[in-house]
């Protein structure tokens, strides 16, 4: 099923940005579409404040073990996967995985922007392709508690 999605730049000349929502209640982040990546990972409150996801918040949030990211320019992204409720573009998933992004190098200049990686290495299933969708990352039986 396509999905449209509107975009929004936050910054002249940055990547676009689309609003998506997690949680149960929802709450709204803002992640850049990046489709050369294939990470999903949303900033964490805890670690960049105002406009960032919070667990506590959210009554369908499972956390699990700590994770590191490095990407191709250096720059890297840590925190503790999560599998919680996500809708983007009025396509709405149950605990899909994502890295909650406790601290970033090099910090953002942009507060609470996360990131939307849109690369899919699997066929058309729906839920591997809702997984890759989000995270771009083969399930793991156990992975998350």
């Amino acid at each position: 099923a396509a999905v449209e999605l509107p975009l929004s730049q936050k910054e002249p000349g940055s990547l676009f940005a689309a609003q998506v929502s997690v949680g149960t209640p929802p709450q709204r982040l803002w992640l850049r579409v990046d489709s050369a990546s294939q990470w999903t990972y949303i900033p964490d409150a805890q670690g960049f404040g105002a406009g960032g996801f919070s667990s506590d918040n959210s009554s369908s949030a499972k956390l699990g073990e700590e994770k590191s990211i490095t990407f191709v320019d250096g720059s890297s992204i840590s925190g503790v996967l999560l599998r919680d409720d996500v809708e983007i573009g009025g396509l709405r998933a149950a605990l899909v995985p994502l890295l909650l992004a406790r601290n970033a190098t090099p910090r953002p200049s942009v507060k609470a922007v996360g990131l939307l990686g849109l690369i899919c290495f699997q066929g058309t299933d729906f839920r591997a392709a809702t997984w890759n969708l989000f995270s771009g990352d083969a399930p793991q039986e156990g992975l998350l508690q």
